[in-house]
């Protein structure tokens, strides 16, 4: 998360669908995940309002939403997920702009 390695708690299997960056995560490894993103930056806590609540509080959270403009989701971290064995890894980078899912709120559906 961001440039801060991450050890996934009970991470031993996994199903990579590379058609989508959507990510199925145990509670451990999104809670895990969730506090790497919320201790990245001080200044993103601010300028990102209920991010760094409680999870069950916080907008970041399974199939949780919220309003954000470009500029603020361009402030969260890169993710990257290795996956494979330790010395052939592949790694699968995300941006902000993969793991946030656009939503025209006007029209409820998913921006292209």
């Amino acid at each position: 998360v961001g440039k801060t390695s991450v050890k996934i708690p009970r991470w031993k299997l996994g199903i990579v669908d590379s058609g989508t960056t959507l990510i199925v995560l145990s509670t451990s490894a999104f809670h895990t995940i969730f506090n790497a993103i919320t201790a990245y930056s001080s200044t993103t806590c601010n300028a990102l309002p209920n991010l760094c609540e409680v999870p069950e509080k916080s907008w970041f959270r399974p199939a949780g939403c919220t309003l954000l403009r470009g500029s603020q989701v361009d402030m969260l971290p890169n993710i990257t997920i290795y996956v494979g064995p330790k010395k052939k890894a592949v790694a699968l980078e995300l941006s902000p702009q993969d793991y946030m899912i656009p939503l025209d709120y006007r029209a409820g559906r998913r921006s292209p």
